[in-house]
């Protein structure tokens, strides 16, 4: 396992590597920029002197071999342009890992706050997505899908069909892309200058999807038809040329029969160059994006299934993969594209059946290849995802994978030395935790850790199920799906109070204990919009709902008066506390002790703001 001083090190060097070429490649560019300028000021000069001296052709002549070599220059600095960008782009990439191993989120700009909504509760009380959130620290995917299966990993927790072998693939799959960093860092890069602002390449879903009644493919008939009248017009024209000036009309009416066939398809056919037009220029980025991946040696099971969705390591015979697919069609986009012309338009379609042919062709190709691109969008969204998930083992490079218990084991958490993943090492204290059965009560004054400790939990739990590592020593686990009730806020719009926004979380989880199926429930601070005595009764009756075998769980709790109740009771509960001191002021010490915390520190927290 790589330790933080290797870490370190390779950093650096490769940031002096790539600020090296970043330079190296600046230079060129300048270099050859001023070539084509000479060449191009050449050319002027030679060519204005013939223009002043006409009897000099040798200046026509050296000028038009200037332009020509400015052109050429032209053509290779627009390539050197490209490594300049593509260097840019990866110094720029490397120095977001900088960003993440410090959490500076101000660098890290996508913090998929789209996908606070789409998910269970847990989601925003474990700081799943939005500001400095999880997704935002470790989020490397460019494209919608990465985006969307990345948000899918970190909320496995809210289904129940997840195996300990699923877990354990993705977990073989992000160890070897951690190792391989330099790699992981350049596809990225490319995916970002190769997306651009787009993102999602909608109009190809939405075309490689449509029926064919919307497309409305042409028929096989048209087809012939069109090029029978195709060879009767240029027959009938070298007829004319031929023959007695007086039967152009023949030649005439074949051309006036070409365009009234392309006149009665135009309207069924405009959607599909329409289609095209807007995705051609998304064929050739996705087509690079595909080939990075298809290249890349794996060993790891899941990368391999990965590849193979894209068509490698099949048979020759059917090898064809993703990327060569996208480029087939992007060069029928490049017969698509002329016709866009209206002067190529006409003559195109007055020589040959042009419009029917493309569209043939691109039928064909929707037909026979279309259909599996789909897949291949989504299995680069697969790698994405897990690249994503990798780049914690930049940011803790001394933690280790969890070990997740067999699918038929009790729920089960038990960690050494595990921290919050979104609290910088600087100022990060980690502490032991277990629970295998029952319920954990944690108390201790305000801001003290409680809160802290319930997201660690949680958020260490997703972070199992996704297969990245954890931020701890060691973590052994169950699967279980997870219920919280964190975050209450009330909702004026709807008339719900906060103490009946925390009930509906509470109901939300009851419900899901009713399943049968292991779970983890993370409750903070039961039911504090109410009275006291209501607080206590309400939190007892919450861990008699909740006391059973398929059930562990964390509430924490300002009611000493609760854990006073439930010592009493037959629940097999643990306590757990936190405790301050006021040595030289109020300090924390964040470390977690066994047992009922019996401080308070509200009085001291007011007579601070001067309420007293």
């Amino acid at each position: 396992m790589e330790t933080v001083t290797t870490r370190d090190t390779r950093f650096s060097e490769r940031t002096e590597y790539l600020k090296k070429e970043l330079l190296l490649a600046t230079k060129r560019s300048n270099r050859l920029s001023n070539i084509r300028g000479l060449f191009f000021l050449s050319a002027l000069i030679c060519i204005g002197l013939w223009a002043f001296e006409r009897s000099s052709y040798w200046l026509l002549i050296l000028g038009g071999i200037l332009f020509c070599g400015f052109v050429a220059f032209v053509i290779i600095h627009a390539k050197v342009n490209q490594a300049v960008i593509h260097a840019q782009t990866l110094l720029d990439v490397h120095n977001r890992y900088k960003s993440r191993e410090i959490h500076d989120f101000s660098n890290l700009p996508d913090d998929g706050n789209a996908f606070n909504a789409a998910h269970d509760d847990f989601s925003a009380d474990l700081d799943l997505f939005g500001k400095d959130s999880l997704f935002q620290l470790i989020c490397v995917a460019h494209t919608s899908f990465g985006r969307s299966a990345l948000a899918s990993l970190l909320t496995l927790a809210e289904r129940d069909d997840i195996t300990r072998d699923d877990i354990l693939k993705r977990q073989k799959a992000i160890e070897e892309l951690s190792s391989h960093r330099d790699v992981v860092e350049n596809m990225e890069a490319s995916t970002v200058i190769r997306t651009g602002k787009r993102g999602s390449p909608k109009a190809l879903l939405q075309y490689l999807d449509a029926d064919d009644e919307t497309i409305s493919p042409i028929p096989f008939s048209f087809i012939v038809i069109s090029i029978v009248n195709c060879v009767l017009f240029w027959g009938s024209l070298f007829f004319v040329i031929l023959s007695p000036y007086h039967y152009f009309v023949i030649p005439v009416i074949f051309f006036l029969l070409s365009l009234a066939l392309v006149a009665s398809r135009y309207t069924k056919n405009r959607l599909s160059f329409t289609m095209m037009e807007r995705i051609f220029p998304e064929l050739r980025s996705y087509s690079m994006i595909f080939r990075d991946i298809e290249v890349m040696k794996v060993e790891s099971e899941l990368l391999k299934e990965i590849q193979l969705r894209m068509g490698v390591h099949l048979e020759a015979s059917e090898n064809i993969t993703a990327s060569q697919k996208l480029t087939k069609l992007y060069r029928i986009g490049l017969f698509i594209q002329a016709r866009c012309q209206p002067l190529l338009f006409l003559i195109l379609n007055v020589i040959m059946p042009y419009d029917a042919l493309c569209i043939r062709g691109l039928e064909k190709w929707r037909k026979n290849e279309g259909k599996s691109i789909s897949d291949c969008l989504l299995a680069v969204g697969d790698w994405e995802a897990l690249m994503s998930l990798s780049t914690l083992s930049h940011i803790y490079p001394e933690d280790k994978y969890p070990n997740i218990l067999p699918d038929d084991a009790g729920p089960s958490f038990v960690a050494s030395q595990i921290g919050h993943p979104l609290i910088s090492v600087a100022k990060q204290v980690r502490n032991d935790f277990s629970l295998n059965s029952g319920s954990a009560i944690i108390t201790g004054s305000n801001m003290s850790g409680k809160t802290t400790l319930l997201r660690t939990v949680g958020i260490n739990a997703c972070l199992a199920y996704a297969g990245a590592i954890c931020t701890a020593k060691t973590v052994s686990l169950s699967f279980m799906r997870i219920g919280s009730s964190m975050r209450i806020a009330d909702q004026l719009s709807e008339g719900i109070s906060t103490f009946y926004a925390e009930l509906l979380k509470i109901s939300r989880i009851v419900k899901m204990a009713e399943e049968k199926k292991n779970m983890l429930y993370l409750i903070d601070e039961i039911f504090r919009g109410t009275n006291s005595r209501d607080r206590t009764d309400g939190a007892y009756l919450v861990l008699e709902h909740l006391h059973a075998s398929h059930i562990i769980g964390l509430m924490s709790t300002h009611d000493y008066e609760l854990c006073s109740l439930a010592e009493k009771s037959k629940q097999d509960i643990s306590y757990y506390s936190f405790t301050e001191t006021y040595d030289d002021g109020l300090k924390f010490d964040y470390v977690l002790n066994e047992g009922v915390s019996t401080s308070s520190n509200a009085r001291y927290l007011m007579k601070m703001l001067g309420i007293d």
